[in-house]
């Protein structure tokens, strides 16, 4: 009897097992997640509330990662703006996964963007072109030395094509009138002149100069 109840447990947990997409909530003791190398596990943000999701199993990534040469990496584009805590964590994380860059934007970002814990900043030209606010760049100066002492690397993208009008509108968009949209994720404005224009071409350099000339404070001012 016994062992037909059993029979009839496991049966009956088969039926309700689940393939659990990436990042979904998934049943620790029945669902198996789609993706190969991802768990039904605790995210590390997710460890006091106890809920479970189809993560990426990070030791087994650590090993498949350090096994290689390569520059495997994650897209954070504001992890320059997180509180010092949640910065630091992430870049545990990324380091205890094998991953060994990471690459951030400059651009403006409002503070609590998609519900993470950050501060909001302004774009280094949030006035006009030209016109520089360096408290970005005083926050990347705390990633980069976060990012050094665990060995990543960083790639910093001087600026972001979508605040030309798509999901922004930056000071480029003011001073050159590029045509903007409501609806970026499905039909992206056309930008050509910030690329293509020679004033523009020259606004852009300076921006650049500006940001390879800034000093950090972490690293003895260089």
């Amino acid at each position: 009897m016994k062992l037909l109840l059993g029979v009839l447990f496991s049966a009956l947990l088969a039926t309700s097992a689940s393939l659990i997409p990436d990042w979904e909530a998934c049943d620790v003791n029945i669902d198996t997640c789609t993706s190969e190398g991802w768990i039904c596990s605790f995210a590390p943000k997710d460890v006091s509330t106890e809920r479970t999701s189809c993560i990426p199993n990070l030791h087994r990534r650590a090993k498949s990662l350090a096994s290689v040469s390569s520059f495997a990496g994650a897209n954070s584009f504001y992890l320059h703006q997180l509180v010092d805590n949640d910065r630091r964590e992430v870049l545990d994380q990324l380091k205890a996964g094998g991953f060994k860059t990471v690459r951030i934007f400059l651009s403006s970002v409002g503070r609590n963007a998609k519900g993470a814990n950050n501060v909001g900043v302004n774009d280094l030209e949030q006035n006009a072109v030209g016109t520089y606010d360096d408290s970005i760049l005083s926050m990347v100066d705390k990633l980069m030395a976060d990012c050094y002492q665990r060995g990543l690397k960083l790639i910093i993208a001087m600026h972001d094509r979508w605040s030309l009008g798509c999901w922004a509108s930056d000071a480029y968009v003011a001073k050159y009138h590029l045509p903007t949209t409501s609806n970026c994720q499905q039909h992206a404005n056309i930008a050509n002149d910030f690329y293509t224009r020679t004033d523009a071409q020259a606004d852009f350099d300076r921006r650049l100069v500006h940001i390879l000339q800034h000093r950090n404070p972490h690293f003895n001012n260089r």
